[in-house]
């Protein structure tokens, strides 16, 4: 993203003015404090990679704070003072070869944060999970999430002070996006991708627009209930046939005449699946995508 934003140093005039997002580097975080800034919020950050101007709309280095998820004194410094938390941070690669590390960023640094935000007596706690979570056995990925939207539903975080808010996420597209989509639009740049027409799936899908707009209008939500939970969708099904139309119209390619068959698909995400299991290959044809081209129907609430 551009850094062209405007110096926040300053405060704002809201009522809810002070805002804090993890995972502000990632795509959905790095969005979202554009449009944070652009609303007015007084916006900070929290991210692993160290503050580099002009590679973030934030131009005021006292507002990124560098740390990790398990660093307590890092995060208590940066959520001194601080009105909500949008929690981005996480990992979102679903081989099951990284189950343990995905529980322990996706669990684990969502308990840290979710601590942290409360001992600092932060107003609104919000976390970007997934439509994935409503399947955790499909992926370790799925799993993850599923977790730390039980641990923020649990006895333990409802004692807490602070009011939570579980965002369940469809697949999101925009500027700078990664994963499935992602995966698809690039084999199709390279050539490598036939028609998925006969893999019957659907995909729900979301603008990352539509995400930054939900996330400024429960900033402001006056309703009291201590919980809330939401999935995000545009309320649409999207066929491969659609999305496929869409994908090589814009790269300015023939759609391939040719569908793919069903079990040479699995047969394919299998071996991908192995090489990178063995560290023969990375791929992004991995578990999870594989899940979201076949079962995408599964994960809508």
């Amino acid at each position: 993203m551009a850094g062209n934003g405007i110096d926040l140093c300053g405060e704002s005039d809201l009522p809810l003015n002070t805002v804090l997002v993890t995972g502000a580097n990632g795509f959905i975080g790095s969005h979202l404090i554009r449009y944070l800034m652009d609303s007015g919020f007084d916006t900070r950050a929290y991210s692993r990679k160290e503050f580099e101007p002009g590679k973030t709309a934030i131009n005021c280095k006292t507002k990124w704070i560098h740390g990790e998820l398990d660093n307590q004194d890092r995060l208590k410094e940066a959520f001194e003072g601080v009105d909500a938390v949008i929690h981005c941070a996480g990992l979102a690669s679903s081989d099951g070869s990284e189950r343990e590390t995905l529980l322990k960023y996706n669990l684990g640094g969502t308990k840290n944060a979710f601590y942290a935000a409360s001992n600092s007596h932060v107003k609104k706690f919000l976390y970007l999970s997934s439509l994935h979570a409503s399947l955790p056995s499909a992926t370790s990925y799925s799993e993850s999430k599923y977790a730390a939207e039980q641990f923020l539903c649990s006895h333990e975080a409802a004692n807490q002070n602070t009011q939570i808010f579980i965002l369940r996420l469809a697949n999101v597209y925009g500027p700078g996006m990664k994963g499935s989509l992602l995966a698809l639009v690039q084999y199709a740049s390279l050539g490598w991708l036939p028609s998925l027409s006969n893999l019957g799936g659907m995909l729900s899908l979301i603008s990352i627009k539509d995400v930054c707009r939900s996330i400024i209008l429960l900033l402001d939500d006056p309703y009291p209930k201590h919980i809330h939970k939401y999935s995000l969708a545009d309320g649409q099904e999207y066929s491969f046939e659609r999305l496929e139309e869409v994908i090589f119209r814009e790269l300015g390619r023939k759609r391939p005449a040719w569908a793919i068959p069903s079990a040479a698909f699995h047969l394919i995400a299998a071996g991908a699946r192995f090489a990178n299991y063995t560290g023969l290959k990375n791929n992004q044809f991995g578990r999870r995508l594989q899940y979201d081209l076949i079962n995408e129907r599964s994960y809508r609430d």
